[in-house]
């Protein structure tokens, strides 16, 4: 007999960027800016981080990029298993 079991998982999690860090990755942004501006190939979510990055701003983008790190980690480690759990939506909410 096979048991289906539904969970909701809730936990907190912080993160500090150093000074140096959000410099490189403000040198990263301009340069995808660039590499978009200039019709060269880039994937959906790089598009997605420079439009981020215009209308929302340098933090916008640095959650959006967390967001998808974090859900991204957790389907893969969780893949492992071998009964292969599926997955609902993720909700990833940053507090201000």
């Amino acid at each position: 007999m096979a048991i289906t079991k539904r969970m909701r998982v809730s936990f907190s999690l912080g993160a500090v960027l150093s000074t140096e860090e959000v410099e490189h990755f403000k040198k990263s942004l301009c340069d995808l800016s660039r590499k978009v501006l200039n019709g060269e190939k880039t994937t959906g979510f790089e598009r997605k981080m420079v439009e981020v990055g215009v209308t929302d701003g340098l933090e916008a983008v640095v959650e959006l990029v967390f967001k998808k790190g974090i859900v991204d980690g957790l389907k893969e480690d969780l893949s492992h298993y071998a009964d292969k759990p599926s997955f609902g939506d993720f909700r990833v909410e940053f507090k201000q």
